[in-house]
């Protein structure tokens, strides 16, 4: 004989009693047969169950459905447009800011290089280009603070309405939907998919302008200074930009697996505490404390393997910048060298030979040799330029997975603030009779949940109740 008694706390407990079982398999005896106590962190509303439920599978086997950006943003006011269009600015010149550093230092190590005048010039140079880098640092400044201040304003105030029609949306619902959506859920479910919209259309939005404007400006860099040299380099950014996706992927991924070990530990722990003495009276405290355990092991062996994943992130990130870094000076010096050689002539002053190339600035100057094609600051610039914006486009991976979440987010709440209502607690139209009478007549009703259609609670119901009658106990 196997019982199921349900207990109606705050979670689900169910226990089962097989009465065919011998009494030396018993963890405790109840009424004289086996009681077995089973404990799990769902919901408060679902019952307990060792694997995913039949609705959870399902709703894994559907198709993530999203809205348009222009229904994310459905909510946005002119300010917000303004803040978002100020911020993008900011971050894009960010962005474009850091290539950019690698044109000032190109010019620094050319003037380091190439000039050979009195010190007072030279110093003058120097400090113009230090002038420079420290306006571009001034100026990258003010558009970060703009960047992430003007998406983060925009954010949570638009957050605040997706919020604001979620709950009045779900609070005029009539009462069939409340049968086939949990109102326990319904609390986290505002929090969960207006926290996703909220990181999605604020600072992630700020990253996302900030790294495609760093990969585009840095590739249009690397090009304009040597295209042959960026081109090589180029079929190595792949490299570099999964280094640096790997990274962020493999650092959010560990910690959200840290996180849901430690929710499932914690949901142990308050379920058995809520449940105290249910547990003491099933003699089930070692069961609980061995779950407990297990938990608690998840969670290690995913701080382990966390290490692991986030150590082969950091030097695949940094060892694919440098593997790059050594193709590209490899192949710049190659360059140069040609370079050198092609430039190179046999002068005579005053009856004394010698040779030169464009290497000798002052020849240059002279204009006795041609100008070298390209120079080591080129070199560098193409290099640094292509890297740097490699590893941009490589850092715009999490930022349209979470514009994607809010997407998705914003589309689980539209089903509810867009659904016609049958029964609208929050609208003035409608009927308005000037007299009630009172009598009230039902003629052939069929009724039945949503949640059970099969079964119906009206089947040709008819009742008629006169005006004027009072019913008493």
């Amino acid at each position: 004989m196997v019982q199921s008694v349900s207990n109606a706390g705050p979670q689900a407990v169910d226990v089962e009693m097989n009465m065919n079982k011998s009494k030396s398999d018993m963890p405790a005896t109840h009424g004289g047969g086996s009681a077995q106590l089973v404990f799990d962190s769902a919901s408060p509303s679902q019952s307990v169950s060792d694997g995913p439920s039949h609705a959870e599978e399902k709703k894994a086997k559907e198709k993530i459905e999203t809205v348009s950006l222009g229904q994310l943003f459905r909510f946005a006011t002119a300010n917000d447009w303004l803040c978002m269009l100020l911020a993008a600015l900011g971050s894009g010149i960010v962005g474009a800011a850091q290539p950019g550093m690698m044109i000032l230092f190109s010019d620094l190590m050319n003037l380091a290089g190439g000039i050979s005048d009195a010190d007072k010039a030279l110093g003058d140079s120097f400090n113009e280009i230090a002038i420079k880098m420290a306006v571009l640092g001034a100026i990258c400044m003010v558009g970060a603070w703009i960047g992430e201040a003007g998406f983060k304003t925009s954010g949570l105030r638009q957050s605040a309405m997706w919020r604001k029609h979620y709950l009045k949306a779900i609070l005029s619902q009539d009462i069939g939907w409340y049968d086939t959506n949990n109102p326990g859920e319904l609390s986290s479910r505002i929090a969960e998919c207006t926290q996703q919209i909220e990181e999605g259309i604020s600072s992630k939005l700020s990253s996302l302008c900030r790294n495609s404007m760093q990969g585009i400006f840095g590739l249009g860099v690397a090009f304009w200074y040597s295209w042959d040299m960026a081109l090589v380099l180029l079929a190595l950014s792949p490299i570099v930009m999964f280094g640096a996706w790997f990274m962020t992927k493999t650092t959010t991924e560990s910690a959200g697996n840290m996180a849901n070990a430690y929710a499932k530990a914690g949901g142990t722990a308050s379920e058995t505490l809520s449940e105290l003495r249910t547990v003491s009276a099933m003699n089930a405290e070692q069961k609980q404390a061995d779950k407990y355990s297990v938990n608690l092991e998840d969670a290690r062996k995913a701080d382990v393997r966390k290490s692991y994943r986030v150590g082969f992130a950091n030097g695949l990130m940094f060892s694919s910048g440098n593997f790059m870094a050594g193709v590209g000076f490899i192949y710049g010096s190659i360059k140069i060298a040609k370079e050198l050689e092609r430039t190179t002539d046999m002068f005579s002053v005053d009856g004394v030979s010698f040779e030169t190339n464009c290497a000798n600035q002052t020849a240059v100057n002279a204009g006795i040799i041609e100008e070298c094609g390209i120079t080591g600051g080129d070199i560098l610039v193409s290099l640094f330029a292509l890297q740097i914006g490699a590893q941009g486009l490589g850092l715009i991976e999490p930022s349209l997975t979470a514009l994607a979440k809010a997407k998705a987010a914003a589309h689980s709440i539209l089903k509810v603030v867009d659904r016609v209502l049958t029964i609208n607690a929050f609208s003035d139209d409608g009927l308005k009779p000037a007299n009630v009478t009172g009598a009230i007549t039902f003629e052939d009703v069929h009724f039945a949940y949503p949640a059970r259609p099969e079964h119906k609670v009206a089947d040709g119901y008819s009742l008629t109740v006169e005006g004027k009658i009072s019913f008493h106990d």
